[in-house]
């Protein structure tokens, strides 16, 4: 019945209020927090961003070839999930190894599986990151050392292959580490490389770190390895299908209408409500409550909102030509900020000094006969 009663007390008024409106971590040891298996969360960031936080299967391979610096040939694992030499799963050694008479090049590689990412589209942003797990190696190599590390990415399999170590990759980047710091996360901004797996239906992206100059004997543990992508979304914008009567369910009773003008370019407000204070008992009314307040304002489309000007008027008489006095000069009884994040949700941010009342009020539709037209004109 409340939200009825709203609607009997607004509909008679709305039409001339809307018109009226419009006229004016030690660092020698591994990192506690190593994520291992995959992993998929999502967050909002802001209003317009959804992001995925992918982790990925990380390993490491290396050579053993007694000719020294470069060696592209791959022979064993240094760390893969079937912890062979028990030196741990998921990390990316990537240096130099060992001093036992033959020279061995390590690479680690990360795959994120992508078929988590069900009906994966492309995305605005996608970086990969990384942690400093250990300065020095797996087999206490040294570290960080003093050299060069390339990073590349690659079709995977999700799978751990030893053919990983030297497959077909593109160049990204390149960093160096002598400034590394234990813990320190790195970032590398895969969005090209990621849309363009999207794009060819790859079921797997790959990541491989490799020095790109001689470690002399150093080398660099990485883990937490993570792929973060985030999207946004079409921006909201205020669309002719925002026309309607609006509420707050706690504040039933009060409401306000809301007209916008495409062409235009502003959109008007209506508030239906109280006085700050019950009315003396023996205030009377010819008509209504001696309660009622309406407040119009109106203002300027700037995306999802609209910074609105509070209009109030006085001196006038039911159904009779009357003198009117509005607000002068215009918005200086107040403003309304109002914004919208779809279609049938909104805030009415109001700020009147005359009452020294500031305040954020939430609304939402009293009926949604609109809101498929409200999608459809946002999607043009």
């Amino acid at each position: 019945m409340k939200r009825n009663s709203f609607l009997l007390n607004v509909a008679t008024l709305a039409s001339l209020t809307m018109l009226c409106s419009m006229s004016v971590q030690a660092e020698s040891e591994i990192h506690p927090a190593q994520r291992s298996g995959v992993e998929v969360s999502l967050e909002p960031r802001a209003r317009t961003e959804a992001v995925a936080y992918l982790g990925g299967n990380a390993f490491t391979v290396a050579s053993e070839t007694p000719g020294g610096w470069p060696d592209n040939v791959p022979h064993h694992w240094h760390s893969d999930d079937a912890n062979t030499y028990g030196k741990g799963m998921d990390w990316m050694e990537v240096g130099e190894c060992c001093d036992d008479g033959n020279f061995e090049e390590t690479r680690g590689m990360a795959e994120f599986d992508m078929l988590y990412f069900s009906g994966a589209s492309t995305v605005d942003s996608a970086k990969v990151e990384v942690r400093v797990a250990k300065l020095g190696g797996l087999w206490n190599q040294i570290g960080p050392g003093n050299f060069t590390i390339q990073v590349y990415t690659y079709k995977g399999n999700n799978d751990e292959d030893i053919s990983d170590y030297n497959i077909p990759a593109t160049l990204l980047t390149s960093f160096g580490t002598s400034g590394l710091s234990f813990d320190q996360a790195l970032q590398f901004d895969v969005t090209s490389a990621y849309n363009a797996a999207v794009n060819a239906g790859d079921i797997s992206f790959g990541v491989r770190l490799q020095a790109a100059s001689e470690p002399n004997d150093a080398a660099v543990v990485f883990g937490n390895a993570v792929l973060i992508t985030a999207t946004n979304p079409q921006q909201f914008r205020i669309n002719a299908g925002l026309n309607d009567a609006w509420y707050f369910p706690d504040t039933s009773g009060q409401g306000f209408f809301i007209t916008v003008f495409p062409d235009l370019g502003y959109v008007s407000l209506a508030w239906f409500t109280y006085d700050t204070e019950l009315p003396p008992l023996d205030a009377t009314a010819n008509l209504g409550d001696p309660g009622h307040r309406w407040l119009t304002a109106v203002g300027p489309i700037d995306g999802n909102q609209a910074l609105m000007d509070i209009e109030m008027t006085s001196g006038g008489i039911f159904d009779t030509p009357s003198v009117i006095t509005r607000t002068d000069p215009p918005g200086s009884d107040g403003t309304i900020l109002l914004i919208f994040d779809s279609c049938n949700s909104g805030t009415i941010e109001y700020d009147i000094p005359s009452i020294n009342r500031q305040g954020i009020v939430p609304i939402q539709r009293v009926a949604n006969d609109n809101i498929a037209l409200c999608e459809a004109l946002n999607a043009d």
